[in-house]
C-alpha cells in the first residue's frame, strides 16, 4: 500500500499487557491498511485516471482531498470551542473531567489562554436517574444500606482495571472495612466483595436437587452430583469431569487446551520484548482472525475444525446437551453465542488465581452504591451544572460543506423528555457521543457524517441482555438460622431468577442489625433467560406510582419468592417443607424492584456483546473520527473490555488524542498560524504520558511536569497501536475469500452507486477562501504526516498510526461526500483539485 510507516517499537514487557490489547492492535493495524486500500481504489474509480500517482498512500490522499477537507478541523479560534457531550454516564463524566484536566494543567504550567474548552452534557434522563449503567435503585424509607446495584457492581482489582482504581483514588473513594458508614449520607467506600462462598453455605440447585455448600469439594466426591445423566443415552451424556467441575470453572476446563494454546503464543509475543518475526505474527493474526469468525457454540461442538491453523488443540466436541449445561451453570442460554476469541481472551485477562479461597481478595465493590462514582465525578466537574437534564438527543447534522475549512459546528437536534416538545437545537465544534448504539440508532442521522462501516455498527453490533430484580424483606433472614448466609456468595439454579447474589455490603452487625430490613439481589439473568424474565417486568413510566408498578409485577414476585423457597428449603421435593419456606419468605417481603435494561428507552441494552467477526469489523469503526473528525463514540463498547467501566474511561483517552490530533494536523494546514498550534501537541502528550517534555539543542526542556498522584487521564490505552506496524499479512477475512471478491466488486462501481441516488443540492465549493487560508504541500514532496511535529528543523518523523487514523477517517469523509455528488457536481470538484495541483 506504500503507506508511510514508522520503525517498529519494542513491544513492553510490563507484565501488565493485557492480551485482548494485543488483539486490539492487531485490528486496528489490519483495519487501517485495509481503509487505507479501500480508499486508493475508491479514489481511483472516482478521479479515473487522475491523480495515480499521488493517490497510493495515505499522505497522497490526504493531499488529494485537502481542498474538499479545508486543510482539516480548524476552529475559528485555536484552542478555543465548545464541545457537545451526549449522556451522562461514566464515559460522558470523564470526558468532561479530562476535559478539565487539561485546560487547567496548561492554564497551570504555561499560562491562560492556551486552551479553553468548554463542554455541556446533554441527558435524556432526569437528575436522579443519571449514571448510565453506574445506577444503584435505593428502596423507600432507606437505611444505610436500603439498596441495590442496577449496573455495575463489582470490579476485580488486576492490571485491566487500574485506570478505573486510579480513578476511584481520585475521586477518594478510598478502600476501607465494613461499618466505616453508618448513614446514608456518608462518603462511600471500596470494600472487599464476597465473590466466593467461603463459609461453604450458599445453596446451588439444578435438576431438582438442591446442594448446600460447595457441590464440588473433594471432600464429598461425587460424579455426577445433580444427576444429570440419569435416563439420557450415552452418546447424549455430559462427560463426568464436567458434571463433577465447579460451574464457575466450566468454561475455562472445557476450553483449558485452546486458551493454553493461545496464551502461549501471546506470551511469547510479549516476553520477547521484540517484533515477532513477521511469520509467526502472520500466524497469531490468523489464528485469532479465524477464531473471531467462531462462535463459542461452534468450537464447543467441534472436534476438528478444518478452518483452524494447524498445531491449535482440536475442539471437544461436546453434545448439545453438555453445552446447555455449560451454559446454563455459567452465564445463561445464548452466551456461548458470542465470539470464541472475545471469550478466550477475556478467561485469560480476567484471570485473578486459581485458588477459589483467594479470589475474595482481587474484588471491591462500592459501599454506598455504584452510583455513588457518578455523583462525584460530577461534583468534581468544574461546572457540575453543565449537565442538562431530560435533554434527548434525536438527531445531528454535521453541516458538512466542501472545501470548507471545517469549521462549523455540529447541530444536535433534541427533545425535553418531560414534556415531549422539542427544544432549540444545540451547537458543538465537536461531539462526543456516550450513548449505547442501540439508543443512537433511533436518532435521526442522515445528516450525521457517518461512515458506511460505522452506520453498520451503530445498526448490527450486539448488545447483551440483563435484567436484575432486587427484594427489601424485613429482615436479612438468610443470614440467620439455618441459612446462616453472612458474608455474600452466589446461588446459582437453573430456575428463571439463576443467579442469587448475597450483598457483601449489609453484613456489619453494628451497622445492619439483624432485626431491622435489608435487601437482597434476588436475581441476576444474563441472555435468553433475562430476554424471558423481562416479559413479566412493567414499564417504568414516569406516570406510573410505585403501587402500581408492583401491583403489575404481581407474577414476577411470585416467581422470585418460588424459586428463592426452592433454594433456602431443606428438601424443596417435600411439598410441605416447601410450602412453610414459602410462606416463611412471603411474610418477610416488603416490596421489590426489577429492571430490564432492554427495556430502558435510553439504553436498549445491558452491554456490547460481539458475536461472530464484529470485533473485527466493527470495533475499528467506532473507534476512529467520523464526520470529518467533529464526532466521536466513547463508551464501553467503543473499547477492547466492554462491559466494564475501565473501557469506557480508556475510550474517552483515546477519543480526546485522536480530536487534538486531528486539530493539530489541522493546524498546521492554517495559514494563519505558524508551523502548528502547540498547545494541541501538549493536551496529545498529557494525555500520553501525563507531563511535557521538549528536546531543545541544550537537552531535554520540561514544560509541564508530571503530577505527583498517579491521575486515569493517561497513559494512551494499550490497545492503541501508537507507532504503525508495517504488516503485509494476506491472510484473508473469510475462509472461502468471498469477503475480498466482495470488496472488489464495491470498489469498482463507484459511479453506479453515485447514479443511482438522488443528486443532493449544490453547494458554493469557495475555491478563493481556501486558497488564502490553507498551506498547501504540493503531492509529490509531501514527507509525511506526524502525531506531533517534532523535526529537526526540515525533515519530519514519518507516518503513525494516530496520524494515519485520522487523516484517513478525513479522507473517508470527503469520498463519502463525493460519491453523493451528481456527474457534473465531480467534475467540478475534479476541476478544481487540477487547478490546485498546477
Amino acid at each position: 500500500l506504500q503507506l508511510i510507516m514508522a520503525p517498529a517499537e519494542p513491544l513492553p514487557t510490563n507484565r501488565k499487557v493485557c492480551y485482548k490489547y494485543i488483539w486490539a492492535q492487531f485490528v486496528a493495524q489490519r483495519m487501517l491498511e485495509k481503509d487505507a486500500k479501500t480508499s486508493i481504489d475508491k479514489t481511483r474509480g472516482l478521479f479515473k485516471d487522475k491523480f495515480q500517482s499521488g493517490a497510493e498512500s495515505v499522505t497522497g490522499l490526504a493531499e488529494i482531498t485537502k481542498l474538499a477537507t479545508g486543510g482539516g478541523v480548524i476552529p475559528p479560534k485555536h484552542g478555543h470551542f465548545n464541545v457537545g457531550i451526549v449522556g451522562s454516564g461514566v464515559a460522558g463524566l470523564f470526558t468532561a473531567l479530562t476535559i478539565d484536566w487539561i485546560n487547567d494543567t496548561i492554564e497551570k504550567h504555561k499560562g491562560p489562554g492556551h486552551l479553553k474548552i468548554t463542554y455541556e452534557i446533554l441527558e435524556a434522563a432526569d437528575e436522579k436517574r443519571f449514571g448510565g449503567r453506574l445506577y444503584t435503585h435505593h428502596f423507600t424509607e432507606g437505611g444505610v444500606h436500603d439498596y441495590y446495584d442496577v449496573g455495575a457492581m463489582r470490579f476485580p482489582k488486576n492490571a485491566v482495571m487500574d485506570r478505573t482504581f486510579r480513578l476511584l483514588n481520585m475521586l477518594d473513594i478510598k478502600e476501607g472495612l465494613l461499618g466505616d458508614r453508618k448513614h446514608p449520607d456518608d462518603p462511600p467506600r471500596l470494600i472487599r466483595y464476597y465473590l466466593h462462598d467461603d463459609k461453604n453455605v450458599c445453596p446451588t440447585y439444578f435438576n431438582n436437587v438442591l446442594k448446600i455448600g460447595d457441590p464440588y469439594s473433594s471432600e464429598h466426591p461425587e460424579t455426577d452430583p445433580f444427576g444429570l445423566n440419569k435416563g439420557i443415552p450415552d452418546e447424549k451424556k455430559i462427560p463426568d469431569h464436567l458434571t463433577r467441575a465447579n460451574p464457575s470453572n466450566l468454561f475455562e476446563v472445557a476450553i483449558k487446551p485452546f486458551i493454553a494454546y493461545v496464551k502461549k503464543q501471546l506470551d511469547a509475543y510479549i516476553d520477547k520484548g521484540t517484533r515477532m518475526p513477521a511469520e509467526d505474527e502472520n500466524k497469531l493474526w490468523d489464528l485469532l482472525m479465524k477464531c473471531d469468525q467462531m462462535s463459542v457454540r461452534q468450537f464447543l461442538r467441534s472436534v476438528k475444525h478444518p478452518e483452524l491453523p494447524d498445531g491449535v488443540p482440536d475442539g471437544p466436541g461436546y453434545t448439545y446437551n453438555t453445552i446447555q449445561w455449560l451454559e446454563t451453570a455459567t452465564y445463561g442460554t445464548g452466551w456461548y453465542d458470542q465470539s470464541l476469541t472475545e471469550a478466550v481472551l477475556e478467561s485469560i485477562d480476567f484471570y485473578t488465581t486459581d485458588d477459589s479461597k483467594e479470589q475474595n481478595k482481587h474484588w471491591y465493590c462500592i459501599d454506598g452504591g455504584a452510583q455513588k462514582i457518578a455523583e462525584t465525578m460530577r461534583n468534581k466537574l468544574h461546572n457540575p451544572s453543565a449537565i442538562r437534564f431530560n435533554t434527548q438527543v434525536v438527531g445531528m447534522d454535521a453541516n458538512v460543506q466542501l472545501n470548507k475549512r471545517v469549521t462549523k459546528d455540529m447541530t444536535l437536534m433534541l427533545r425535553d423528555t418531560t414534556t415531549g416538545e422539542a427544544l432549540p437545537p444545540k451547537s458543538y465544534f465537536t461531539v462526543f457521543n456516550s450513548t449505547t448504539l442501540g439508543s443512537m440508532n433511533r436518532m435521526d442521522l442522515s445528516k450525521a457524517g457517518l461512515l458506511w462501516d460505522t452506520k453498520q455498527a451503530i445498526r448490527c453490533l450486539g448488545y447483551g441482555a440483563s435484567c436484575k430484580v432486587g427484594i427489601k424483606f424485613r429482615t436479612p433472614w438468610w443470614q440467620t438460622e439455618p441459612y446462616n448466609i453472612d458474608q455474600g456468595g452466589l446461588a446459582r439454579t437453573d430456575l428463571p431468577l439463576q443467579v442469587c447474589v448475597y450483598p457483601s455490603y449489609n453484613i456489619n452487625r453494628d451497622v445492619d442489625p439483624l432485626d431491622k430490613p435489608a435487601v437482597l439481589l434476588v436475581s441476576y439473568t444474563w441472555g435468553q433467560t433475562a430476554q424471558r424474565l423481562a416479559s413479566l417486568i412493567a414499564s417504568k413510566s414516569g406516570d406510573k406510582t410505585n403501587s402500581e408498578i408492583l401491583r403489575e409485577e404481581a407474577e414476577l414476585r411470585d416467581v422470585m419468592l418460588r424459586d428463592l423457597a426452592h433454594l433456602h428449603t431443606k428438601d424443596p421435593n417435600d411439598k410441605e417443607q416447601l410450602q412453610r419456606t414459602l410462606q416463611y419468605i412471603t411474610d418477610q417481603y416488603m416490596e421489590h424492584h426489577a429492571y430490564d435494561w432492554y427495556h430502558d428507552p435510553n439504553m436498549a441494552g445491558a452491554f456490547a456483546y460481539f458475536g461472530p467477526s464484529q470485533f473485527s469489523e466493527l470495533y475499528p469503526a467506532i473507534t476512529k473520527p467520523n464526520a470529518f473528525g467533529q464526532l466521536y463514540f466513547v463508551g464501553e463498547a467503543a473499547s477492547a473490555h466492554h462491559a466494564w467501566v475501565v473501557g469506557a474511561l480508556e475510550s474517552v483517552v483515546r477519543a480526546l488524542w485522536l480530536m487534538f490530533d486531528g486539530l493539530h494536523q489541522g493546524s498546521r494546514n492554517d495559514g494563519k498560524v505558524e508551523d502548528a498550534y502547540e498547545p494541541y501537541e501538549w493536551a496529545m502528550k498529557l494525555l500520553e504520558c501525563g507531563h511535557v517534555d521538549k528536546e531543545t539543542p541544550e537537552g531535554t526542556k520540561t514544560l509541564i511536569p508530571r503530577s505527583k498522584n498517579s491521575l486515569p487521564f493517561y497513559p494512551l490505552p494499550a490497545e492503541m497501536p501508537v507507532v504503525r506496524k508495517d504488516c503485509h499479512s494476506e491472510v484473508s477475512d473469510s475462509a472461502d475469500g468471498s469477503d475480498d471478491a466482495a470488496a472488489a466488486a464495491a470498489a469498482e462501481p463507484v459511479e453506479a452507486v453515485r447514479d443511482a441516488r438522488k443528486a443532493p443540492t449544490s453547494e458554493a465549493f469557495g475555491l478563493n477562501e481556501v486558497l488564502e487560508n490553507t498551506k498547501i504541500t504540493g503531492l509529490e514532496s509531501s514527507k509525511g504526516l506526524l502525531d506531533h511535529p517534532e523535526m529537526d528543523g526540515t525533515t519530519e518523523r514519518p507516518l503513525k498510526y494516530g496520524a494515519a487514523l485520522v487523516a484517513l477517517s478525513m479522507v473517508e469523509s470527503v469520498l463519502s461526500t463525493l460519491i453523493e455528488l451528481t456527474d457534473e457536481e465531480l467534475e467540478t470538484q475534479i476541476g478544481l483539485v487540477e487547478k490546485l495541483e498546477a
